[in-house]
Order: C-alpha cells, then structure tokens, then sequence
C-alpha cells in the first residue's frame, strides 16, 4: 500500500496549493493576513438556492490540519527545499471562520463561509474547503428539491451504495437529513446519530 498513508489530510489538495504557498514564503509574506469566501457563482440543478452543509466536517479538518511526519517525508521526496519543509512542519490553522449555519439557504454569489487566516494557512486550506463544503451542499440541496416534491411524506437516504467512499457516505448521509430526509438506510450512520437512523 501507500507509504506516505497516516490520518493526515493536509495533502488534499492541489499542487498548485503547495507550490504558492512556497511562493509567498520565499516573498517572506506567507504570514500576512488573507480573506477568501467560498460561494457558488452557479448553483446546482438549475435551483434558485442551495443549502450549506459541511460546517461542522470543515472545523473538525481545520482543528487537525497540520502535516504529518510521512507528508513531510513524500514533500521532500518531490523535491521541496528542507528550510520550506521547516515551515510547514509548524503550520496549523490560526484563522476565523465566519460562516452561515448549516441547513441555511444560499444564493449564487453569496460568501457562504468566510476564511481570514495568514495567506500560507489560507492558501493550503483552500482545496479542502471547496471539497467539504461543494459536496455536502450538493446532498443537502438535492435532497431539498426531492423534499419539495414529496412535501409531509417521509424521505428515506440510500446513498452509501454509490458514495464514493465510507466517509463520503457518513457525510452524505448527515447532509441528506439537513436537507429535509427523515431517515437514512446506513446502518452505521443510524447507530451513532440517534435522530438520523
């Protein structure tokens, strides 16, 4: 398997991510204070809204951000200077995040989360954020539309067959009952949220 696996996240993310990141460290600003929002410039299925969801998954990310002993080993294996390694051996999520409540309705072009953080956390974060939050908001808003049409009658969630993974499923299940599902099928999800099995 992989050499590199641990329970570290901080390499979700693009390349991209991690090559300006070393950018703005070379410049010596990499400490300077970013804002960036994440928001829909179009939203999904022709909807006039979307529901957040993903709050609570990127808090839980953004308090265990940090890189692991083998994400350092797989950085320098790509060629990334020691002294930029140091750097990111001490990062850890310093910012704020201002955000709407999870099950709100939002429009396009509406800052749905709000990150302020020093530009290397902000920039190294960013992939994540956009995954967390465009994939549960996705659930939340389909199972919106299909509550739309059934109106009082119970919705039930089947999606862990064609979740992309166990966690994704966990998390799709938790939006799905944001959205307005009243039970789910995941056997697993049922046992450790009461109000959702």
């Amino acid at each position: 398997m992989n050499k590199y696996m641990d329970d570290s996240f901080a390499l979700h993310m693009d390349l991209y991510q991690i090559n300006m990141a070393e950018a703005y460290w070379e410049d010596n600003i990499h400490t300077k204070k970013a804002v960036f929002d994440l928001y829909f410039r179009k939203l999904p299925f022709g909807n006039g809204y979307a529901i957040f969801v993903g709050l609570e998954r990127m808090i839980e990310y953004l308090q265990s951000f940090h890189f692991s002993k083998s994400d350092l080993g797989y950085l320098t294996d790509l060629g990334y200077r020691e002294d930029y390694i140091d750097c990111l051996r001490t990062v850890r999520f310093t910012g704020t995040v201002r955000a709407m409540k999870e099950g709100e309705i939002v429009f396009g072009n509406e800052p749905i989360p709000r990150v302020e953080a020093p530009l290397v956390e902000a920039q190294l974060i960013e992939t994540p954020l956009l995954n967390i939050v465009n994939y549960q908001t996705l659930i939340a808003s389909k199972a919106s539309r299909i509550k739309q049409v059934v109106r009082d009658q119970p919705v039930s969630e089947f999606g862990s067959r064609r979740a992309h993974e166990f966690d994704a499923a966990l998390w799709g299940t938790r939006a799905a009952y944001i959205g307005g599902f009243s039970s789910t099928r995941n056997i697993f999800k049922g046992s450790i949220d009461e109000k959702i099995g």
